[in-house]
């Protein structure tokens, strides 16, 4: 894996900061994420035009950025053969400018446009072909790490006669790779990737329902969550293991088609964990053991931890910005130390990216608001009652925008990175 070379500058005051490659040596490179948000215009990195509190915190506290949609198919394709790169390099030139790594987020998923659901057969694999060629042989050399793949896999009850020893297209939720090629894509898409930029690292990315993972093998007894959401961590993580086996067997170029594997970590600070957060940090670790035993490494790509639970009072008065107490900062704090030093502490975890900067930022919000799940509906009036980073609003000055507040969640990032380093 690519030396980072760069200063992580998450420091107490007063204090030197943490030099980001030692760490890396050490439990694999600390990393964070430059986001926008999806109703931010284009510009916001631009330079002179864009945010400039963004830009600085982006730029002084993090050595990787994953855009969360300006490498999306959506964006850089919107239609047939027309390509569209200002926003894309817009990214990876500020980057570069700061000394930072990129991961390229997200190649193929399984929302498309309209004018790809209406491509059949060989054509579609063609057409996905070149255009994952086409983004990743323009950022050769500047994108270090994709994501080629982004949640195909489904986590509903094995279906009759389903196989859960081989990949397979029941293993899929429905999109119009499944129905036009079975699994056929999932080969293509990480194919194509690995010729256009032999040296760039490939990952799958997906979701894991991570607050709630399945019981390491000596747990002792502990709250049990519901059976039902139980299964689906199981399900979904065996086949996220046959998917590594299937491409770990294919090669290109001398190499595996797949380098890693991308577990999102949206969390919420929910009872079952603060009834035993001994327990939920074993689940953690043998999670993270079990998909590094495949031979892959193993990232957090999108590391959040929502208050919402704790907030339930506001969610039917979104006018209101609810002030986080002492003890929910303390409380998410913790999570995020329990959940960074339990997946550090496995060989083979090489990276943790915040999905987002400032609270205000988080894409919580407008997908709360935008949902039609009818078990949602309550939570998501209120945009403000996640506050799920680690930069809020200046709690002494709230409508002073320029000032941000290093929450609790940023000390404890800096804590478990010293304790890394001191350990190794």
């Amino acid at each position: 894996m690519p030396d980072p070379g760069r200063v992580w500058r998450i420091h107490p005051p007063g204090a030197e900061p943490i030099r980001c490659n030692a760490v890396a040596r050490a439990c694999g490179a600390s990393r964070a994420l430059y986001r926008l948000d999806q109703e931010r215009p284009p510009g916001a990195l631009w330079p002179e035009k864009g945010d400039p509190e963004y830009q600085r915190v982006t730029a002084t506290e993090f050595n990787s950025i994953t855009e969360e949609n300006a490498f999306k198919w959506v964006h850089i394709q919107p239609e047939p053969g027309r390509f569209r790169w200002e926003w894309a390099d817009c990214v990876a030139d500020f980057a570069e400018r700061h000394g930072q790594r990129v991961r390229g987020h997200v190649l193929v998923q399984r929302e498309t446009l309209p004018w790809v659901d209406a491509l059949q057969g060989r054509e579609l694999l063609d057409r996905m072909e070149d255009h994952i060629t086409h983004v990743v042989q323009r950022y050769r050399g500047r994108i270090h790490q994709w994501d080629v793949i982004n949640e195909i896999l489904t986590d509903a009850p094995p279906l009759p006669g389903e196989n859960l020893h081989t990949l397979g297209p029941e293993s899929l939720v429905e999109s119009t790779w499944k129905r036009e090629s079975g699994i056929a894509f999932i080969e293509a898409a990480f194919r194509a990737a690995r010729r256009a930029d032999p040296d760039a690292l490939l990952f799958y990315n997906d979701y894991f329902h991570e607050s709630d993972l399945p019981r390491a093998p000596c747990d002792p007894p502990c709250p049990e969550i519901p059976g039902v959401f139980d299964a689906m961590i199981c399900w979904k993580l065996r086949r996220a293991e046959l998917l590594i086996d299937h491409l770990r067997a294919l090669e290109e170029g001398g190499r595996p088609l797949i380098d890693g594997v991308g577990v999102q970590m949206h969390l919420h600070a929910v009872d079952h964990y603060r009834r035993d957060p001994a327990c939920f940090t074993r689940r953690l670790r043998h999670f993270a053991e079990r998909l590094t035993n495949r031979g892959v490494m193993v990232e957090i790509t999108e590391m959040d931890v929502s208050l919402m639970d704790l907030y339930r009072e506001y969610c039917d008065t979104p006018d209101v910005r609810p002030v986080a107490t002492p003890e929910a900062l303390a409380l998410q704090a913790q999570i995020i130390r329990d959940v960074l030093g339990a997946c550090l502490a496995v060989r083979g975890v090489s990276g943790v990216t915040f999905w987002g900067v400032r609270d205000r930022d988080s894409w919580l919000g407008p997908f709360f608001a935008k949902t039609d799940r009818s078990d949602l509906l309550p939570v998501c009036r209120n945009p403000h009652v996640h506050m799920p980073l680690l930069f809020g609003d200046n709690p002494d000055t709230p409508d002073t925008v320029e000032l941000l507040w290093k929450k609790p969640a940023y000390w404890a990032v800096h804590h478990v990175l010293v304790e890394c380093a001191q350990a190794h």
